[in-house]
């Protein structure tokens, strides 16, 4: 083979060979462009998803009880609730403590609901009620049966702090164990303290009306120490 023809096949064959590089890196970012369009389209079905959750959740506040309703119909869809969580016979839980009504495993004994201007804002179901002598007995259970839950519903909460020992708690006072926020709507697992006994309470309820709530009980407050003032 002369000088010339081996000349011509080798750029012959490196022209094939860059052919080929080039070939395999479009065939890579072919592959890789795919990879990156289905991972954003399984993106934007979970927000999607999450979305219509949102929306479907966000005006529920337990069961069938949904927010904004007049207190005449809560007390109605109240009634109803408690009748499905209604025990057949009181359950002395553990010897320790007695619960009236259940979801799941968490046990509770009332519901009780807040308004403003005759419409329903907040909402919470009072668990059993543990002495302090048999909270480590009683209130891990409940916790996780309460936890499993809401978990099961919502996810994994947005905040978690756990389960709180007795003595964390005072007197009047109540812990976060964990929030969901779904919306407009905050979902709370509280444990709360009356001083020897502790209930493990469900709390759901729009904050931006809460705000106002208290907002507006500040003001009322500020306003009649004003005219405390001036009569003193």
């Amino acid at each position: 083979m002369t000088k010339t023809n081996s000349t011509f096949l080798i750029i012959i064959l490196t022209l094939l060979s860059c052919g080929q590089n080039v070939q395999h890196s479009q065939d890579v970012a072919n592959t890789q462009d795919s990879a990156t369009l289905a991972a954003a389209k399984q993106e934007e079905q979970e927000r999607l998803q999450k979305d219509s959750l949102t929306k479907a959740e966000q005006d529920k506040a337990i069961g069938d009880i949904r927010f904004y309703i007049s207190e005449k119909q809560f007390n109605k869809d109240k009634e109803a609730f408690i009748k499905k969580c209604k025990l057949p016979k009181y359950e002395f839980y553990k010897n320790a403590t007695i619960i009236d009504n259940k979801i799941g495993g968490y046990g509770f004994n009332s519901v009780d609901g807040w308004f403003y201007k005759d419409s329903l804002y907040s909402i919470e179901l009072r668990g059993c009620l543990v002495d302090y002598d048999e909270y480590d007995i009683v209130m891990p259970d409940q916790y996780n049966a309460l936890m499993e839950l809401l978990k099961s519903k919502y996810g994994q909460p947005k905040t978690d702090n756990g389960f709180p020992s007795w003595t964390s708690i005072d007197k009047g006072y109540f812990r976060r164990c964990a929030i969901w926020e779904i919306g407009d709507k905050t979902v709370e697992a509280r444990i709360s303290c009356g001083g020897t006994q502790y209930t493990l309470n469900l709390a759901v309820f729009k904050p931006v009306i809460e705000d106002l709530v208290n907002k507006e009980a500040d003001n009322k407050a500020k306003e009649e120490t004003k005219k405390g003032t001036s009569v003193l």
